[in-house]
C-alpha cells in the first residue's frame, strides 16, 4: 500500500538504466501503473509517453496510455490505441482490455468478438494442459463461467496462494452467487495494505452481497477515491454499487 515508496523505488531502478530501450520503458511503464492507480493521470501519462519515447509502440506503455485516455473520457482514442497493441500483440489481457472498454461504451458486438478470441485462448491453455492461473480464473470470472472461474481460482490459490490469487478466489466466489465465502479471501487480498482499486471493488461487491453493507461501503469508497475512473468498466459498477449502500 505504499504508492510513494513503490514509485521512488522504481525511480531509482531506471536511474540505474540511463540508456533508453526496453528496461527503461518497463519500469516508467511500472511507474505509469502505479501512478494510475493512485489516480494520478497526468504522471501516470508522463511515464507512458517516456518509455513510448525511448521505445516507440511498446505495447504496455502503450495500453497504460489508453486507460488514461479512457479514465479521461478519450474512449475514441483509446478504442483506437487499443485496438492498436492488439493488432501488434494479440495476448489475452490487451484483448480483454479492449473488449471491456468496448463494452463500456456501447460497442457490444466488437466487444463480443474481442471476448470470444480471449475464450479461444483459454480453451488452448486448457487443451494445451497448461495449469490455471490468476488471469484466467479472472476471465471467466468476469466475462465467462463463473463456477468454472472458482475451480480455476482454487487450483491457483493451492498452488501458490499470493495476494493476487486470494483476490481471485473471492471474486470467482462472489461472481459465482457466494459471496459469504468470497469475502475472507477478498479481504486477505487486501491484508498487507494493498491499494488496489481492483482489489478494493472486489472487496466491496463480496461485502455488499453479504450484506456487509458498511464493511461495502468502506471499501468502495477507497476504491473511488484513490482513482474514481479505475477501470473503464468496474468504476461505473462500483459507483452505482456504492449509491445503492448509501
Amino acid at each position: 500500500g505504499d504508492f510513494v515508496g513503490a514509485v521512488e523505488a522504481l525511480r531509482l531502478a531506471g536511474a540505474a538504466t540511463p540508456v533508453p530501450g526496453k528496461d527503461r520503458s518497463y519500469i516508467q511503464s511500472l511507474i505509469g501503473h502505479l501512478e494510475f492507480q493512485r489516480g494520478r493521470l497526468g504522471a501516470a501519462a508522463a511515464q507512458y509517453r517516456a518509455a513510448l519515447a525511448g521505445l516507440p509502440g511498446y505495447p504496455p506503455a502503450d495500453a497504460g496510455l489508453a486507460e488514461v485516455e479512457a479514465a479521461r473520457g478519450q474512449s475514441q482514442e483509446a478504442i483506437v490505441r487499443l485496438r492498436g497493441v492488439v493488432e501488434r500483440l494479440p495476448l489475452p489481457g490487451y484483448v480483454i482490455s479492449l473488449a471491456e472498454l468496448e463494452l463500456a461504451t456501447g460497442r457490444s458486438a466488437a466487444a463480443d468478438e474481442h471476448l470470444e478470441f480471449a475464450r479461444a485462448e483459454e480453451r488452448r491453455h486448457i487443451a494445451s494442459g497448461e495449469a490455471p492461473d490468476v488471469e484466467g480464473a479472472m476471465f471467466e470470472a468476469d466475462h465467462g463461467d463463473p463456477v468454472l472461474a472458482v475451480r480455476k481460482a482454487r487450483e491457483v490459490y493451492a498452488a501458490a496462494p499470493s495476494v493476487r490469487a486470494a483476490d481471485a478466489l473471492g471474486w470467482a466466489l462472489t461472481r459465482a452467487g457466494k459471496p459469504v465465502q468470497g469475502l475472507p479471501f477478498a479481504e486477505r487480498a487486501l491484508r498487507l495494505g494493498s491499494r488496489d482499486p481492483r482489489f478494493l471493488y472486489h472487496a466491496g461487491m463480496a461485502a455488499k452481497g453479504s450484506g456487509e453493507d458498511a464493511v461495502g461501503r468502506r471499501y468502495l469508497s477507497r476504491a473511488l477515491g484513490l482513482n474514481p475512473s479505475f477501470s473503464a468498466l468496474y468504476a461505473s459498477r462500483a459507483r452505482a454499487a456504492l449509491e445503492e449502500l448509501q
